[in-house]
């Protein structure tokens, strides 16, 4: 989902100007990246990107709240500002939830016409409390796994076994679409899925565990035409 269909970094540019506001801080290039470091040590300080790690998964969900509480703990100590996190964490969530940044502009042509044809699924790691950023998917996919739902993320292997479990599918016959070559290739990889990598702006680097990989949204109907 983000940074596959959604432009997840657009949406926190916009999440950080409307917590500037709340706060009385003007946002100016140097609030941005003060807000962006606060926001780096915080998911560093949860150890949020160690996905593998059994502990981190069971907690990932609970951890991923708490590190932007941090954040804007952190926020209100450098700023001198009085302020509620925790408020600011809702508000976050809600200025995200109005964000819908399409990572290219076909793409939700492109997701739209592939409704057509094949069953669309939605499938991130995810808290409920931004679910409301899928809407503009919503009317077009048969299913949408958020990960704080199912109680499990990507990459571990109970994600994908709850997702064909309730689709009803066998892996081989399910394509994994994604930007994380561990979470969305390596997870969609060893739970048997085939796996295309979305690549846009990776440049020359690969993806062992990708079948398939495309630089534009626009490739993905002529791939899928060939592997039918």
């Amino acid at each position: 989902m983000d940074n596959t269909l959604l432009d997840i970094q657009l949406s926190l540019i916009r999440s950080q100007k409307d917590v500037a506001d709340r706060i009385g801080c003007v946002f100016s290039g140097d609030f941005f990246l003060a807000d962006q470091k606060l926001m780096d040590d915080a998911w560093d300080e949860f150890r949020m990107n160690d996905t593998q790690d059994p502990d981190i998964q069971a907690y990932w969900h609970q951890h991923y709240r708490m590190q932007i509480v941090r954040q804007y703990e952190m926020l209100a100590q450098q700023t001198g500002m009085e302020c509620d996190p925790y408020e600011l964490m809702k508000l976050r969530f809600e200025s995200i939830n109005r964000m819908h940044f399409t990572m290219e502009p076909e793409t939700l042509d492109v997701f739209r016409e592939l409704s057509r044809t094949y069953r669309n699924v939605l499938a991130t790691n995810s808290v409920t409390e931004t679910r409301g950023r899928l809407s503009i998917f919503e009317p077009y996919c048969c299913r949408m796994f958020l990960s704080d739902e199912i109680h499990a993320i990507k990459p571990s292997a109970a994600f994908f076994d709850a997702m064909l479990t309730s689709l009803g599918c066998r892996p081989e016959e399910c394509l994994m679409i994604g930007d994380s070559a561990t979470e969305d290739m390596g997870g969609g990889k060893r739970a048997g899925l085939r796996t295309c990598w979305y690549k846009r702006g990776k440049g020359n680097r690969v993806c062992s565990d990708a079948d398939y990989s495309i630089e534009s949204i626009t490739e993905l109907p002529g791939l899928l035409n060939r592997m039918s």
